[in-house]
């Protein structure tokens, strides 16, 4: 019986630190699901990770703000067969400015993506079955995590948020 290939999943892998985690976990030997809003990046980053690196990638265009695109995704993988022991949550945004100058709006979506969306994508990576195979979760926060940020007040608080959370669960 061929053993099972195992994937990491990567949300926010388009451009920056998901792309840099992305390279990085290429060249250790992993295989790949790419997540992002855009998909011509992620066929572009698929395509150079699999030249460099032999690896396997596939990538999902998600919209994480969209209702219920969390427990799609997941639902996704499932069905096509991919097992994960590793989960990158990477995907956030943050806005700069005076609180009040930016339309709440921005904010809503800055604690759904940071916040909920963490939560969301963490709940359902622990819910799939992977028996007899260690798991991992990266959920990026931030140095803005530790301070108070005056015109990025809503970002900090929800990295603080992510950095806590995660505290949290790595010790149940």
């Amino acid at each position: 019986m061929p053993a099972m290939k195992l994937y990491t999943l990567i949300t926010g892998a388009s451009k920056g630190i998901g792309k840099a985690i992305a390279l990085e976990a290429a060249a250790r030997g992993h295989h790949l699901i790419l997540v992002a809003r855009t998909e011509s990046l992620l066929k572009e980053l698929a395509a150079d990770i699999t030249a460099r690196h032999g690896v396997e990638v596939h990538t999902l265009a998600t919209d994480l703000l969209a209702e219920g695109s969390v427990q799609r995704l997941f639902a996704d993988v499932s069905a096509r067969g991919w097992h994960l022991n590793m989960l990158v949550n990477n995907a956030g945004i943050g806005h700069m400015g005076h609180f009040n100058a930016i339309p709440y709006q921005k904010h809503g979506d800055t604690m759904r993506l940071n916040m909920d969306v963490t939560v969301q994508a963490t709940y359902q990576f622990l819910q799939m079955p992977l028996e007899g195979h260690r798991r991992y979760i990266l959920n990026i926060a931030s140095t803005g995590a530790y301070q108070p940020l005056p015109k990025m007040s809503v970002y900090a608080a929800t990295k603080a948020f992510v950095l806590f959370f995660s505290r949290a669960i790595r010790h149940e």
